[in-house]
């Protein structure tokens, strides 16, 4: 699991789910100064228990957690390490022109 984007995932899960450091370490029984730390990357190599800990706390099952990140893993970035979206291969319905019927 890439550390940078398992920070990245966590802070962003908290930011949409509009939760505070205190409220995602109560909810998952760890202590805050623990998650304000892994989202700033100061904790190289969390303990597997406290990251089901923290999937548990942010509401989001511990396997699509994981996924998410190795997924992310994969995708290439940018400049900024934003990552970068695939090319569609197959054009959606949208990019097909509409032609009326004769």
């Amino acid at each position: 699991m890439d550390l940078f984007l398992a920070c990245q995932k966590r802070l962003s899960i908290r930011e949409q789910k509009g939760l505070t450091h205190e409220q995602v370490a109560e909810r998952a029984k760890v202590p805050t100064q623990f998650v304000r730390d892994l989202e700033a990357c100061k904790i190289h190599n969390p303990d597997g228990y406290y990251v089901y800990c923290l999937s548990f706390g942010l509401d989001v099952p511990y396997r699509r957690f994981v996924a998410k990140i190795d997924r992310l893993a994969r995708t290439p970035l940018d400049d900024e390490d934003r990552p970068i979206s695939p090319k569609r291969k197959n054009p959606t319905l949208r990019s097909i022109p509409h032609r009326s019927p004769d």
